[in-house]
């Protein structure tokens, strides 16, 4: 796993955050842990959008 913060380079406060996952496994596991289930409606409150997009690599 791997998490990288993105500024956008006209408005500073859009903030985008890129998580690499293994496979949608990982992710899924993820997704269900005790700490991700208690942060995440807190980090909704702080966010303009809640878009989440899964994106998969081409080869």
């Amino acid at each position: 796993m791997t998490y990288t913060l993105h500024e956008d380079i006209n408005d500073p406060t859009i903030l985008t955050m890129l998580e690499e996952w293994v496979d949608e496994e990982a992710l899924n596991q993820h997704n269900k842990s005790e700490h991700v289930i208690k942060i995440v409606p807190e980090l909704r409150k702080l966010r303009e959008s809640t878009e989440i997009n899964i994106y998969r690599e081409l080869k």
